[in-house]
């Protein structure tokens, strides 16, 4: 996606050029300012729909696989007792895209899930702002730097932060 911004910011300047100067009368120019900027934004939509697609895919990939039977998770190693098992997996389904409010995530955990056929790892990291908000991230698709799935509000991983 890089190229494209570039490519985009160049037509922008190139567009504003040759319309503002009133001695380039040439219609080539312009037109290439303006296919510049769609190139651009076709590109961004490409881009962010593939990155939308990749974490959706990703976050229908861990909820079937947490319906698995016998699912065994650790958290930083620790092997987590039945009841507290039930109810980690039950907020892992919960997880979504929250609305961003100019945070960041910090502390980390990693939860290792793994069933009789198959196993999964994920991080699970504080959000810097909300005690109660954790991101999720996969390395699985390997689709943007941070890789995150999804957002949960939940009480369930608090005890990992020191709270």
């Amino acid at each position: 996606m890089l190229p494209s911004f570039i490519l985009g910011i160049i037509g922008f300047f190139f567009f504003v050029y040759s319309v503002s100067n009133e001695n380039i009368k040439r219609k080539k120019s312009k037109i290439t300012g303006i296919s510049l900027l769609i190139i651009f934004a076709f590109n961004w939509f490409i881009g962010f729909s593939l990155a939308w697609s990749l974490e959706t895919l990703a976050k229908n990939e861990l909820i079937n696989f947490l319906n698995q039977p016998n699912i065994k998770i650790e958290i930083n190693g620790e092997k987590l007792v039945p009841e507290y098992l039930t109810r980690v997996i039950s907020e892992l389904k919960k997880i979504e895209n929250l609305t961003a409010h100019h945070s960041h995530p910090t502390d980390e955990i990693e939860l290792k899930i793994s069933s009789e056929k198959d196993s999964m790892t994920l991080v699970v990291k504080q959000d810097s702002e909300k005690k109660y908000e954790f991101w999720v991230f996969s390395n699985k698709y390997n689709h943007t730097k941070e890789n995150i799935i999804g957002k949960l509000n939940t009480l369930v991983f608090i005890k990992y932060f020191g709270g």
